[in-house]
């Protein structure tokens, strides 16, 4: 969980085009590439990714008093307060600073993959 936390400090729902599974044992290339600077940043809130994940790493933490988990859940935290609009709505993906997307329709949402 923690090598799949991403530069902004959200999870993705996704790995290698598949639905993160956490169970699954990555091995040392897939590992490099998680740790590798510039790697892709699909960070999301759609479908309670990063949110399940935050308040994972605080039952870990309160388990075990890893410091890792509690650094790892705030950095999460402050992606979803990152990932807000000034009106308190809130982006199903990471913010950047140029967003191609298209506006939803039903909300005041942008999406940008």
């Amino acid at each position: 969980m923690l090598l799949l936390q991403t530069a902004s400090g959200g999870w993705s729902k996704h790995y290698r085009d598949r639905k993160v599974d956490y169970a699954r044992v990555l091995d040392d290339a897939e590992r490099a590439a998680l740790r590798a600077p510039g790697r892709r940043d699909d960070a999301t809130i759609d479908n309670k990714a990063t949110t399940s994940e935050i308040a994972y790493l605080l039952q870990a933490h309160a388990r075990t008093g890893n410091a890792a988990y509690l650094i790892a859940a705030g950095r999460g935290v402050d992606y979803l307060l990152k990932a807000q609009y000034p009106t308190a709505a809130g982006r199903s993906t990471t913010p950047i600073a140029r967003c191609t997307g298209t506006r939803s329709p039903s909300t005041t949402m942008r999406w940008c993959g």
